[in-house]
């Protein structure tokens, strides 16, 4: 009896941080033929090929660069729990590089829409950042896919 009452506690809890957050197909500034870019000179139709090795896009697809790549699965919205605002988003993410291996990865998303700007944060950088910074190296080396990235104009 105890652990029945236990377990239906437990399950109107976790019932309840789930509606915390809700699963998306694609987050609105992203949708259509949206693009950002850590780098506006490298926006669609403004750089040739060979200028674009610089640089990492996000479109509804997922982030792209040269010889790197992260396709979305899956979105999920963050809102507050108290007032329902939407605070960021979560990607779930498989990215693969020039080496052949591929590997899952989270994204956290903020986007500032009076700004058209996104802030993304790769788990697997951060966790990688935090390595280097415990031996005395810029964590910010780890940092391909994380950062700012303004949308492109005419995108």
């Amino acid at each position: 009896m105890i652990l029945r009452l236990l377990c239906a506690i437990c399950a109107s809890l976790l019932s309840a941080s789930v509606a915390l957050a809700e699963e998306v197909s694609v987050p609105e500034f992203l949708e259509g033929t949206a693009v950002f870019s850590r780098d506006l000179r490298f926006c669609p139709g403004a750089a040739t090929p060979s200028d674009l090795d610089g640089t990492i896009q996000i479109n509804r697809a997922g982030v792209f660069g040269y010889e790197i790549g992260c396709t979305f699965l899956e979105f999920t919205a963050e809102r507050d729990p108290e007032s329902g605002e939407l605070l960021s988003w979560q990607a779930t993410a498989q990215c693969s590089d020039d080496s052949g291996i591929t590997r899952p990865d989270q994204l956290a998303i903020i986007h500032f829409g009076d700004d058209n700007l996104i802030n993304l944060q790769s788990q697997n950088e951060y966790v990688v950042g935090e390595l280097l910074a415990r031996i005395g190296q810029d964590p910010l080396e780890a940092n391909t896919l994380s950062g700012v990235y303004s949308r492109c104009p005419n995108y």
